[in-house]
């Protein structure tokens, strides 16, 4: 154990004042110079002197969670963490090594391994000549897998739990509704989750858990909107497709911006039973389940920058004839033209659409 000395000399008293800073194992004193720092009175006489010895080296003081399981992030807190290289730090939960660690200046993070056992966390960076057991690490609780899926209306996906120091059976819920119900989805005590029909995918992403009811641990997955082809589409693009058959879903992705004002629009020989605009996480932040020649979802103000989906569904008695057309466009991005100004144009892509903007300089002005 490395010992740092504070000296405080004060001028008032013939008195000195030693404090011992006393270090955790692993830690250590650099060279860094001492630093001194001076009081003076109103008078300008010095009242003080303090010199400081600047402690460095690397500091770890706690983890968290203590429990968890394969898979489970676990977060170590310090100082002065040679965060540059994450693959020159080793993290061995008892005797297994984890393989995905990174790290900031002050925090350590770490995925548990698969072969973890209740035991000792122990950190080692053989670059910096340094070791330390932080405590002990349970093994206990309960993953599923997959952790994540995709699923059509209607489509099933079968979830498993391992549980780990837990007493089976265990409890299977969607949202936490226990067996789940026919807008969220229902799960079997067994894990066979069944997607709702369509006109219940406003309610996606899901949560699908397995809990120990004894307990209260477990362990969850996300359930998301699947789609039975996915396309990439630009501002003002028009794209044509064709439903086939019913439980389709047709997403088209597109880069958006915070802030951002879109319109999203479908037409065709193909009536649709719902089109939507989800966000990056899955949610529906905008839907139209009226059928008026089309559907229309416009001036959607967009929450966050990322890859949003616009994604489509027929209704039961448009399959076979499914031919549609989608155009997603940014408020704003018109073609400009000038009161009294003709413009010649074509629509030629089933959905396209065309918008021209304009400026009105009087309140109330007809158009």
């Amino acid at each position: 154990m490395r010992v740092g000395l504070l000296l405080r000399i004060l001028n008032r008293t013939p008195t000195i004042a030693v404090t011992l800073l006393v270090l955790s194992a692993g830690a250590s004193v650099g060279a860094q110079p001492v630093t001194t720092d001076y009081d003076y009175d109103p008078a300008g006489n010095r009242t003080s002197v303090t010199n400081k010895i600047e402690v460095s080296g690397i500091q770890l003081s706690t983890f968290d969670p203590g429990v968890g399981v394969p898979g489970d992030i676990v977060n170590v807190f310090g100082a002065n963490i040679p965060f540059a290289n994450p693959a020159g730090i080793m993290v061995l939960f008892d005797s297994a090594l984890a393989t995905e660690v990174s790290a900031s200046p002050t925090v350590i993070s770490v995925t548990v391994p698969d072969l973890a056992t209740t035991g000792p966390l122990t950190i080692a960076i053989p670059g910096e000549a340094f070791m330390q057991v932080l405590g002990t690490f349970t093994v206990e609780g309960t993953a599923i897998s997959p952790d994540f899926a995709q699923v059509l209306p209607g489509e099933s996906v079968q979830f498993v739990a391992d549980a780990f120091g837990d007493v089976l059976p265990l409890e299977w819920s969607v949202n936490d509704i226990v067996g789940g119900n026919s807008a969220t989805g229902m799960i079997t005590v067994d894990g066979l989750y069944t997607a709702p029909p369509a006109a219940s995918s406003t309610k996606f992403p899901v949560v699908v858990r397995a809990r120990n009811a004894t307990s209260g641990r477990g362990g969850f997955a996300v359930v998301v909107a699947g789609c039975t082809a996915s396309s990439p589409i630009m501002y003002a693009q028009t794209l044509g497709d064709q439903f086939t058959q019913a439980a389709e879903r047709f997403c088209y992705e597109f880069s958006g911006i915070q802030g951002e004002s879109v319109s999203a629009f479908y037409s065709g020989i193909a009536r649709a039973s719902a089109v939507r605009l989800r966000r990056p996480n899955g949610e529906v932040i905008a839907e139209s389940t009226v059928w008026l020649e089309g559907h229309d979802l416009t001036s959607v103000l967009l929450p966050q920058t990322g890859t949003y989906r616009f994604e489509a569904e027929p209704a039961p008695n448009s399959t076979g004839i499914g031919l549609f057309g989608v155009h997603v466009l940014r408020v704003g991005d018109g073609t400009p033209i000038t009161p009294g100004q003709t413009v010649v144009g074509s629509i030629d892509v089933l959905g396209e659409v065309d918008e021209y903007t304009f400026t009105s300089t009087q309140m109330g002005q007809e158009v």
